[in-house]
């Protein structure tokens, strides 16, 4: 019987090394693990910023092309008259 309480102890013994080694090792698996995700978030923040500011840019030369048509249609829709017009003078004389 005796036989049996020791190796019930040395089981007993690896155990608890085990758990003193896995404890703290997995510890600090976790611990890295989210260092990595928290930089990985902040690269994303970053990442965001970028492209936050690439869409005010695009946003901006939208609007400028918007005007810029708006001109063009304009210019058209004066020519037009104009030319319409002189045909119309000329028609007439």
């Amino acid at each position: 019987m005796q036989l049996a309480g020791s190796v019930g102890i040395m089981i007993l013994w690896a155990v608890l090394w085990a758990a003193f080694i896995a404890i703290p090792v997995l510890g600090i698996y976790a611990l890295w693990r989210f260092v990595k995700a928290y930089e990985r978030r902040g690269a994303e923040r970053s990442e965001l910023s970028v492209l936050k500011d690439r869409l005010l840019r695009v946003e901006e030369s939208t609007g400028e092309i918007h005007e810029r048509l708006d001109r063009l249609a304009e210019e058209q829709r004066f020519l037009t008259r104009l030319l319409r017009e002189r045909s119309d003078a000329q028609v007439d004389a």
